[in-house]
Formats: structure tokens, sequence, C-alpha cells
């Protein structure tokens, strides 16, 4: 084995940034790939019409098998090389189609929900460890009860377990809100980029604060010149 010493300080603009953005139904979770770094989007869902005006150009997701053939793509082909960042439009829906493939698959109902586990765990990591490109996951927002109880906001995924555990596979976790700038008044789109009591969120990077603007551009060169 020949060791080969790196450094961390390059990992960001190496690897680019993996993030799951989670949001209630409206807040602009789709219209904020637009904000990307020449963006592409997997589209799972039929909630691209935001995106019009923007031109986004985009992949149509139908079952696994596609999202499979979308990742062999962008991680192979020549052509990926002209986007910057991959959409997942949403990892909710995604995750509906996986858990409808192992019902279909899975004869014994208490195999079910571990083997749809075990596929989004593989989906999440081979995204996550994609190279060279910026990951921005869309999940929906649902209410999630913690171990004492407390109910805080979070990323919708059917069953227990996925909810928990796929906010580790990301560098950032935040919440798409209504924010209100407390010098003038005004309501906007905001990033919440770490959690609370009342949300889930996460800033591995350290260098977001709690309220980030809205785009996606400015959030990853902070990350990346950190």
């Amino acid at each position: 084995m020949t060791i080969k010493i790196e450094y961390t300080g390059k990992l960001s603009s190496k690897d680019g940034v993996k993030c799951l953005g989670y949001g209630g139904s409206g807040y602009g979770k789709t219209r904020l790939i637009a904000t990307a770094p020449r963006p592409i989007v997997l589209s799972a869902e039929k909630g691209l019409l935001s995106l019009k005006r923007n031109n986004v150009p985009y992949i149509q997701i139908n079952n696994i098998k596609d999202l499979e053939e979308a990742h062999a793509w962008a991680t192979k082909s020549a052509e990926c090389r002209n986007y910057d960042t991959i959409g997942l439009d949403s990892v909710s829906e995604i995750a509906e189609q996986a858990l409808a493939a192992e019902t279909v698959k899975t004869k014994d109902p208490r195999k079910l929900y571990p083997a749809y586990q075990a596929t989004m765990m593989d989906i999440l990591r081979d995204f996550r460890d994609m190279p060279q490109k910026h990951i921005y996951f869309i999940a929906k927002e649902t209410r999630l009860t913690g171990a004492d109880n407390t109910i805080k906001a979070g990323p919708s995924f059917p069953g227990n377990k996925l909810p928990e555990a796929a906010p580790y596979f990301f560098d950032q976790v935040f919440q798409i809100v209504n924010w209100k700038d407390p010098a003038t008044g005004r309501v906007e789109i905001a990033l919440k980029c770490r959690g609370d009591n009342t949300s889930e969120g996460k800033d591995r990077s350290g260098m977001l604060e709690l309220w980030e603007p809205y785009d996606l551009s400015a959030m990853f060169r902070k990350i990346m010149a950190g």
C-alpha cells in the first residue's frame, strides 16, 4: 500500500458540498436549485413549473432504475461535466418509490422496511460520495418526535429510522422558511442552517450563520472559502 497524505482544507473544493434542504409546500425548495452553480435536476416529482423561467435542465426519474441510470450518467459521462450541481427533487418522493419497489419484491413484511432502508442508504451514500459535484437533496417537511418526546420540524421519509439516519449523510442540513428581518421588519425566504428545539439542522463546515440568504451559490462559496 502506498500512503498518500492529504489535507482537509481542500475537501469542499475538491468534492463539492453535499446538502439536504427541507421545507413546507410553497416555500421555494425547488426554486432554490436555480441559485446553484450550473445545476441539473433529477426530478421525481411533477413540480418543476417554478423553474420554467430559469430553463434549468432536468432528467425525469420515474423509478429507482431511472435514478441508478442517472447516477451512472452523472459519474461517468463527459456530458455531466457541464454541470456543477445535481439537485434531487425530491428525496422524499424517491424514498416512496424505493418503498413501493421493495413492497413488490419483499414477500415477508418483516423484511420490507429493513430492505427499503438499505436501498435508501445506498442511494444517499452514492450521491454523497460523488466527487467534484455539489449535491442538493430536497425533502418535504414533517414533524419528528425525539427520544425525549419533543416535536420538531425535519425532513420527511417513510418509516421511523430513515428520518433520523439521513441527516448524517450530509455536510449541511437546512430548513427553508420565512424569516423576518429584525431591522426592517421585511419577511423573506431564508435558510435556517442550524438545529434547535424547533427544527433539525446542521452545519458541518462551521462557516454558516444561523440564517443564510436564499442562495446556494453564496452558501457554497462561503463553505469552500473557509
